[in-house]
């Protein structure tokens, strides 16, 4: 199994479109994870739809300018069922074809302090029937200012 996650920082040109689905067919990608979407719903489902007929998705929309998550995988290999979403995550049971399912959780956490102690109190109630599960997360870190 191949998996891409992607900060498109508020969208894709046309070129980064060209440039992801080079990379899906270079590297036979199953599953996306596409992280500061800043799409809301109708925009999200439109997105999901440009993967074409042979990928279906789940996502957690924008709040304006910021935050979404897009996750996206091949429809006749994988059965994914949606157990919840929230704003900073969205967590799914996976199987591929016939076998045993294990959970998968694509987050994009929040810079507050406040909020990522939530999500971690969240993901320490989810009860994982001893499944595997993946916690997927892009980790960005930006370089601290100088003081002037």
């Amino acid at each position: 199994m191949k998996l891409l996650s992607w900060n498109i920082r508020g969208g894709l040109k046309a070129s980064g479109w060209d440039y992801l689905f080079v990379l899906l067919k270079k590297h036979s990608m199953d599953l996306v994870l596409l992280v500061e979407t800043h799409l809301d719903d109708v925009n999200s489902i439109l997105c999901i739809k440009r993967f074409g007929n042979s990928w279906e998705g789940d996502y957690v929309p924008g709040n304006g300018r910021s935050r979404g998550i897009i996750l996206v995988w091949k429809r006749n290999f994988y059965k994914v069922s949606n157990l919840f979403c929230c704003n900073q995550a969205i967590h799914v049971s996976v199987s591929y074809k016939n076998s045993k399912p294990w959970l998968l959780t694509g987050l994009y956490a929040s810079n507050s302090k406040e909020e990522r102690l939530l999500l971690w109190e969240l993901l320490g109630s989810i009860n994982t029937e001893n499944l595997p599960w993946l916690v997927w997360e892009i980790i960005i870190v930006l370089p601290s200012r100088k003081r002037r």
